[in-house]
């Protein structure tokens, strides 16, 4: 299996701008996930009670820079009442969607001819 870093190696910054951006949505996700909870009039403690576990790792998974299994949050979501849906993005629509920028020397191009020279595929 090839792994994101390989995909994009020789453009660090590309790699680092995916890596921000799942951060970003990972980060959303808790957020939303506490403001449900916040909405519902629950405190930390009721969900822990919900899912079987102790208030701190409710605490744990709303305190932003966490990296929470996806199993405890797919329980915390089942505490809320809510599913989490996931989705993927190809590496190569991530680019082309603009999201990711094309080296500093590349061309003016049509972004869907620049994925190529974007992950170093010839």
């Amino acid at each position: 299996m090839t792994r994101l870093d390989d995909v994009a190696a020789g453009d660090r910054d590309n790699t680092e701008q995916v890596h921000a951006r799942q951060t970003e949505g990972a980060y959303a996700l808790i957020e939303q996930l506490r403001d449900r909870r916040i909405r519902l009039g629950l405190r930390q403690r009721d969900v822990a009670s919900r899912m079987g576990r102790d208030p701190s790792v409710v605490s744990n998974l709303e305190r932003l820079g966490s990296d929470p299994r996806w199993s405890s949050l797919r329980r915390y979501a089942s505490a809320l009442g809510v599913v989490i849906d996931y989705e993927i993005t190809p590496y190569e629509e991530f680019a082309i969607r603009g999201q990711m920028h094309a080296p500093d020397d590349a061309p003016d191009v049509d972004p869907r001819l620049a994925v190529p020279a974007i992950l170093g595929v010839r």
